[in-house]
This record gives C-alpha cells, sequence and structure tokens, in this order.
C-alpha cells in the first residue's frame, strides 16, 4: 500500500483548502450522536418521580391517583400525527383491559395547544386525565427522548416499559406490557411474545423506520450507542433494509470502527453491487484507513453515480490533499462548497 505525504505545499494554498475543508465539514455526515424506550433520568425499578399538575380539564392531574394501580403515563406533543395515534391507541388498549387496577393518564408541555388537546381528546372519546407540564419540569424529570413516549409502572409506582415513539404494533406491545405490570407473566414472557409475533412485510419495514428515526434524534442528542441500539433493532426486524445497515455503517465509521462498519457495507453490496450511497461509505472507510488508491477508485465511483456529489466532492479534497496533489484537492473542495451553499 502507498503512502503519500504532503511536503513542499504551499502555505497559502494549504490554508485556503484547509479553510475550505472546515467551511464543507459542517454539513458532512456523520452528524455528532440512553437507548430511546429508556428514560434519561429514571431506571427500571426505580420509582416515577410524583407528578401533580394543572389539567386540561381544569382539575389539578395526580400520579398518586394512580396509587396501587399500574399507571400509564402518555407523553404527547402538539400536532404530531404519532402523538395522536398513541392517544387513540393507549385509550383503546386501557379501554379494552376493563382493569380497575390500570390507570391511564396523558400529559403534554404544549399548554399552548389546550384547545388542539380538547379536540383531539373529543375526536376519539378519549377523557382519561390530561396533564400539562408548562414548565416542562416533568419532562426534565424523567429524562425524555422522544415523543411520543409512553410509560408503564408496576403497582408499586416503579418503572416498568418504556415505548419510545408510535407504531403500528404500539398496542400489541402496550398490551403485553400492562399485562406483565400487572403480574400476569413475566419479563421472559414478555419477550418471547413480542418477538415470536409474525410480522407482514410492509410492518417490518414500518418498524425498521420507526427505529431509524429514534436513531437519528439520538445521534443528534449526542447519544451514539444509543443510536446502535436502535439500528440493531431495525436490522432484527427487517434484516434486508440498506438504509439502516448504512446508518449504522456511518456511526461506526465515526467512532472508529473501520472494519465493523465495511462489514455492514459489503453485507448491502453483496446484494447490492452497485448501491450508490454504499460506495460512497465504503470510500470514506478506505480514507479513514489511509488506504487512499482504494478509496479514489470508490469516491470516483460513487462521484460518478451521484447520489451525493457534496459528500464525494469533499472525500475527495481531502484524499487528494493527503496525496500532495493541491490543485485537485482545492477543485474538489470548491465543489463541496458550492453544492453546501445551494443547499442551505
Amino acid at each position: 500500500m502507498m503512502r503519500y505525504r504532503t511536503a513542499g505545499a504551499e502555505p497559502g494554498r494549504y490554508r485556503f483548502t484547509l479553510l475550505l475543508s472546515v467551511l464543507a465539514l459542517a454539513t458532512l455526515w456523520p452528524p455528532p450522536a440512553a437507548r430511546a424506550d429508556q428514560l434519561r433520568n429514571v431506571h427500571p425499578g426505580e420509582e416515577l418521580p410524583p407528578l401533580d399538575a394543572a389539567g386540561l380539564d381544569g382539575q389539578p392531574v395526580k400520579s398518586a391517583d394512580a396509587a396501587n394501580k399500574v399507571l400509564v403515563l402518555v407523553y404527547l406533543s402538539a400536532r404530531q400525527k404519532q402523538s395522536e395515534e398513541a392517544l387513540a391507541s393507549a385509550h383503546r388498549v386501557t379501554s379494552n383491559l376493563g382493569n380497575p387496577s390500570v390507570k391511564l393518564l396523558f400529559i403534554s408541555a404544549d399548554a399552548s395547544e389546550a384547545d388542539y388537546f380538547r379536540q383531539l381528546r373529543d375526536r376519539v372519546m378519549a377523557h382519561e386525565p390530561f396533564a400539562l407540564d408548562d414548565s416542562r419540569s416533568y419532562y426534565g424529570k424523567l429524562g425524555l427522548i422522544v415523543f411520543p413516549t409512553t410509560v408503564v409502572t408496576d403497582k408499586a409506582g416503579k418503572l416498568r416499559h418504556v415505548l419510545a415513539s408510535w407504531t403500528r404494533d404500539y398496542e400489541y406491545h402496550l398490551e403485553l406490557c400492562c399485562r406483565q405490570a400487572l403480574g400476569e407473566f413475566d419479563e421472559a414472557e414478555l419477550t418471547k411474545r413480542l418477538e415470536n409475533r409474525p410480522l407482514e412485510k410492509d410492518d417490518r419495514r414500518a418498524r425498521a423506520d420507526r427505529h431509524r428515526a429514534v436513531a437519528a434524534i439520538l445521534r443528534e442528542k449526542g447519544m451514539p450507542d444509543g443510536a446502535i441500539a436502535e439500528l440493531e433493532q431495525a436490522l432484527t426486524a427487517d434484516p434486508g433494509n440498506a438504509d439502516a445497515a448504512l446508518d449504522l455503517a456511518g456511526i461506526l465509521v465515526g467512532q472508529g470502527k473501520f472494519d465493523a462498519a465495511e462489514k455492514r457495507v459489503q453485507e448491502v453490496l453483496t446484494t447490492q453491487p452497485s448501491h450508490h450511497a454504499s460506495k460512497l461509505l465504503l470510500g470514506l472507510v478506505q480514507l479513514k484507513r489511509d488506504r487512499l488508491d482504494e478509496a479514489e477508485t470508490l469516491l470516483k465511483e460513487a462521484l460518478a453515480m451521484n447520489p451525493d456529489p457534496l459528500r464525494a466532492h469533499y472525500y475527495l479534497g481531502q484524499l487528494y490533499e493527503r496525496k500532495g496533489d493541491f490543485r485537485l484537492a482545492a477543485e474538489h473542495y470548491r465543489e463541496a462548497l458550492k453544492r453546501s451553499l445551494k443547499e442551505r
């Protein structure tokens, strides 16, 4: 493997290419990255903080009203489709259970949207207590990550389950969590029932997309390990999901785990040899390893396919700078910067 040095560079030209590099880098993948099915500030087996807040109907809403009951607490966001689905689904699940030992509460920090929530509840006939967390204090006490988030406690008020977001198997999942919290079966049986439920192809894709969306949020919040866990769940639900595999590979590259990243990319290329995003990412892996000739071939192929010219130009700029070809490096940096400014 040939290695290159950058000796002999003109200082002014080097500073120019470096400036372009920094400017372009601000837009490039992977972005900076607790699992979403966990709370950051309350761990399984710990008691939920007491809730005492103003209610949507003018009456105070207190978690103490759920003493010695399984509490299902659904934290919602206004004018979000998934939150609307979670409200309706949680109402259906708890109503169908018909168990007085299960208490459902809704809560949101969007107090200014009180009229919207009243109309939503009327539409689906879900009139369980609804708390307004106007100061977001309860949000902070729980350490929420995504909306909606559904929390299930046992009868002692201790955290048992967290359901992040909403998907089409939400009702099935929530019902099992409630029944487990009621003591009908143990955690092992719960896991078995969740894993053994057959999924249609569309359901697999929908579940994987849900985990990918949560992973993206976790990356933005600087939680790469949580994002990895979500993407692994996405690939468990939909093993052939190329997008999830590449999302995972991108995080692994950022962590310097190049062998693991390459393995994920090669899995995609095995079934889709011309997958352009895979070639681009594999080119980045080889660039990070300082395998410049291999990286150059892959990045040029990716650029010719034109899936993401901004990143392809940027990585080629890095590559040619390492090779000492500052003219080509500057050309590619200029193209990356030009495309970056167009996308803003």
